[in-house]
């Protein structure tokens, strides 16, 4: 009988892979091309800078900062800029400026130019295309639960694709030299990404074409609906929220900032971009199943608390673990990865969404962020202060050293492993976890204020309601 179950869910998930609508799927690969694109210059911007450019560890973790800063400040006008101008016209925009700041980017041998393609045009672009891709995908699949349900599971699975794709590609670009050599390479890879989306975008059909009938947009956003949002509780629980997950939501940070160039230092002649890559594989194999497992749990929150603990947890092995083998590192985005982030991610995604009044989740998924902006600012100055404390360049070493790359782009092997530096050096992840800890500590504290209470009926009524869905999925 349970071959049975399995078998038939597996044909409906085929059936629904069937209907999804056309402009699905192209949101699917344009979301793959961007997440390739962003995750090369993500993973490497402060290692990039620090040995091209010969930029500091605190400073490069600065420009970092305000780089993730600005990605979440664009976001929000883009946002409210996208129910005026229309899914076309905004992914057109968002192209635009992708490709030709990234294009910028990767090919400036200044470096104010390139730090200024990346502070203006990537942040412009990715503030209308990521924000623009999920308002698409919302409205070409609202109308059928199943359409919606496995529409954004495919968009995080395809986003972590290209994410692989960079992390992999980052040692291979490394170790070869094709018209441009080492990091440069990567960037204008990923910048080719965005000007294929550009054509892509130019011929994508607005109108919806598949199964699902065309949903009506939302409001158009004003001043006056603004402020009622700012008077309305739920809006400010999703802040608070989000404030509260700052701590193990700068992990994140921490991955991209501190984690390559900590690896070059402990580790000489490592492949980082195959270790960081993986997470989304792990990811994109644990999500589905973890999200099945916790699909019928009634309260939510408390799987988020969960995720967020074992994450803030994870640096205990690189922290207490020194070895010359990576085990440690990878042990730690394993427990990350599958007892925390499939965790307690995709449960608060659905938390937000759940929580955001319909006909306003526009304005909410532009404005609930922004806790996020104050965030990426701390996280950048402080991996470039732990690094620049614990783990600093070694003088002798210089920029061979420091990246274990010669300048065109392959590996050194000819540092080894000293088990007093890796020592020093993993003093930074009692630091990481004692700022993580934080948010499962704040979300338990503070959970009868981030929630609403229920008064009997509703109470009676959600579970009246969760018993009938369950009931009709059993019978289907």
């Amino acid at each position: 009988m349970p071959s049975l179950t399995v078998k038939h869910k597996l044909a409906d998930f085929l059936l629904v892979l069937k209907q999804l609508p056309g402009q699905v799927w192209i949101l699917l690969v344009l979301h793959m091309l961007d997440g390739f694109s962003y995750f090369a210059i993500s993973t490497n911007l402060t290692i990039y800078l620090t040995t091209n450019f010969d930029v500091d560890d605190v400073t490069a973790g600065v420009y970092y900062g305000i780089w993730g800063a600005l990605l979440v400040a664009f976001g929000i006008p883009t946002g409210f800029l996208i129910d005026r101008l229309g899914i076309k016209t905004s992914m057109i925009v968002g192209a635009v400026f992708n490709a030709i700041s990234r294009t910028i980017f990767a090919l400036s041998d200044n470096l104010e130019i390139a730090l200024a393609a990346l502070f203006i045009g990537t942040t412009i672009g990715a503030g209308f295309f990521i924000s623009v891709v999920h308002v698409a995908l919302n409205r070409y699949t609202e109308n059928d639960q199943r359409h919606s349900s496995v529409g954004f599971a495919l968009l995080y699975t395809f986003m972590n694709i290209g994410a692989i794709a960079a992390m992999i590609g980052t040692d291979i670009a490394l170790d070869m030299t094709l018209f441009f050599e080492g990091y440069r390479l990567l960037f204008v890879m990923g910048a080719a990404a965005s000007i294929i989306s550009l054509v892509i975008v130019v011929v994508f059909p607005a109108k919806n074409t598949g199964g699902t009938p065309e949903p009506e947009p939302d409001e158009p956003v004003t001043l006056g609906a603004c402020c009622r949002i700012m008077m309305e509780g739920d809006f400010w629980r999703l802040i608070g929220l989000n404030v509260f997950c700052i701590g193990v939501r700068s992990m994140f940070r921490h991955w991209e900032t501190l984690l390559p160039k900590w690896l070059t230092r402990v580790y000489p002649g490592v492949h980082y971009g195959t270790l960081l890559s993986l997470n989304p594989i792990l990811i994109i194999l644990s999500t589905p199943i973890i999200g099945s497992l916790t699909q019928h749990v009634k309260y939510v929150y408390w799987i988020l608390v969960i995720g967020t603990l074992f994450s803030a947890l994870s640096p205990i092995p690189p922290w207490f673990w020194i070895t010359e083998s990576t085990a440690p590192i990878v042990l730690s985005i394993c427990i990350f990865t599958l007892l925390g982030e499939a965790v307690y991610s995709p449960k608060h995604g659905q938390i937000t969404l759940e929580r955001s009044p319909k006909g306003k989740k526009g304005i909410y998924s532009g404005l609930i962020p922004i806790p996020y902006f104050a965030g990426n600012i701390f996280s950048g100055l402080f991996s470039g202060w732990l690094l620049d404390t614990y783990c600093p360049e070694l003088d002798y070493g210089s920029e061979e050293l420091l990246s274990n790359t010669t300048l065109s782009g392959s590996f050194s092997t000819e540092a080894e492993w000293d088990p007093m530096r890796a020592y020093q050096c993993s003093k930074v992840w009692g630091w990481i976890l004692a700022s993580a800890i934080t948010s499962p500590i704040l979300l338990t504290i503070f959970y009868r204020v981030l929630n609403k209470k229920e008064t009997v009926e509703q109470s009676y009524s959600r579970f009246r309601e969760e018993a009938e869905m369950d009931e009709f999925s059993d019978e289907h």
